[in-house]
């Protein structure tokens, strides 16, 4: 890495937070769809693609993102919530290497495709917000991590030297390969336990 970093970019899912939340929360999401509308299943996911949403790697829709389509994100929110008392989310080695950085005086970001909503909730339920200088996600521009030109709205947004940032992520295309392109230093996170070595690159 040519340049002494001075921002630090997670990612959110599954690189500081458990996704098992959201599989958790789905079940009684999607009962409260049925109830709320008078639907069946075939009837929500009939929705979902008309909506041109995605099923996510675990082969189910965004909760976040069918909520929104259902205009029922203040239920959601509720229902997440309310999981954040029962499900363990942070990962392991999280507030170390966050504390260590804030000491060392690095910025630290919240570079995820998830609604800023979710990622403020998800900072705030797992005491890490105190840690996090600033968020960024597709509600900030229309594109979302795939798309190189979201990186290249973070960079303009926060007058961002790539040279001088690390990305910090479990997906080798969003949080790598695209944000590599346009110049971020990245690092892949494999497993929970490799996020500690993100401190040896202070």
């Amino acid at each position: 890495m040519p340049n002494k970093i001075t921002h630090f970019l997670f990612d959110l899912d599954k690189t500081l937070i458990s996704t098992k939340i959201y599989s958790d929360l789905y079940p009684a999401l999607i009962k409260t769809i049925k109830q709320k509308f008078d639907l069946t299943e075939n009837e929500i996911n009939d929705k979902a693609e008309s909506a041109k949403l995605k099923k996510n790697k675990e082969g189910v829709w965004d909760s976040g993102e069918l909520s929104k389509t259902f205009n029922i994100l203040e239920s959601y929110y509720e229902l997440l919530e309310s999981r954040f008392k029962v499900v363990p989310v942070l990962l392991p080695y999280v507030k170390p290497v966050l504390k260590k950085l804030k000491q060392e005086n690095k910025i630290i970001a919240i570079v995820s495709n998830s609604m800023t909503e979710t990622i403020k909730m998800c900072i705030h339920e797992t005491g890490i917000s105190e840690f996090v200088d600033f968020t960024f996600s597709p509600d900030n521009t229309k594109y979302a991590k795939e798309d190189v030109e979201f990186w290249k709205a973070l960079i303009k947004k926060h007058n961002l030297n790539p040279n001088n940032c690390l990305m910090i992520g479990d997906d080798p295309v969003n949080d790598i390969a695209i944000p590599k392109s346009v110049g971020f230093n990245t690092f892949h996170i494999s497993s929970p336990d490799i996020l500690k070595e993100v401190l040896d690159l202070i």
